[in-house]
């Protein structure tokens, strides 16, 4: 999983923000400029559903979705679609006054959610498709911890549906390298 921590190796949190901004260098200022391609297409899609944003934005956007697969796709080999109004249900309803009966049948039905069905099938695959991107988005709004990155990524799903699969398979492609390259930097 990638996560950060504020004090490693006994370094103080400046010397991570000082690290995040040479990433930062590094990654955004750079990489930002190799996805122009993508980015350029996404937004003449979506110049008219909103005000268009900086194309750094749209690029963690393109790395969000690299992150989302490489952690979470595995998951969704044992996600049974037809059951997301149940999980939204229970999900959505966790506060109300049946909130202990709820829990104890959530926890039931999320252990589903976050079980991966054969460890062997479980490696990364190398590439994927709009299916794959389908299923990840029920997925993550099944579990109820995406809410506003769902949002965003219904909108990349619909902009995505009008290229080719080629095109699909290496915006991909392109998603995961940078994750794949970020993890070995940290």
């Amino acid at each position: 999983m990638i996560t950060y921590n504020l004090n490693i190796d006994g370094q103080n949190y400046e010397d991570y923000y000082s690290t995040l901004k040479r990433l930062e260098k590094m990654i955004i200022d750079k990489d930002c400029n190799k996805s122009k391609k993508y980015i350029d297409d996404f937004k003449i899609y979506i110049k008219n559903f909103e005000e268009l944003k900086d194309d750094k934005y749209y690029f963690i956007e393109i790395i969000l979705i690299g992150v989302l697969f490489y952690e979470y796709i595995d998951y969704t080999l044992n996600f049974k679609p037809y059951l997301s109004f149940v999980y939204n249900f229970l999900n959505k309803n966790r506060n109300s006054k049946f909130k202990s009966q709820i829990d104890i049948i959530r926890g039931k039905v999320n252990t589903s959610l976050y079980t991966i069905k054969n460890s062997k099938s479980n490696s990364k695959a190398t590439s994927y498709n709009i299916d794959d991107f389908c299923k990840l988005i029920k997925w993550l709004d099944a579990t109820y911890d995406f809410k506003d990155e769902v949002i965003r990524l219904k909108i990349w799903y619909k902009f995505l549906k009008t290229k080719s699969p080629n095109y699909i398979s290496f915006f991909f492609d392109f998603a995961l390298n940078h994750v794949k390259y970020m993890k070995k930097l940290g």
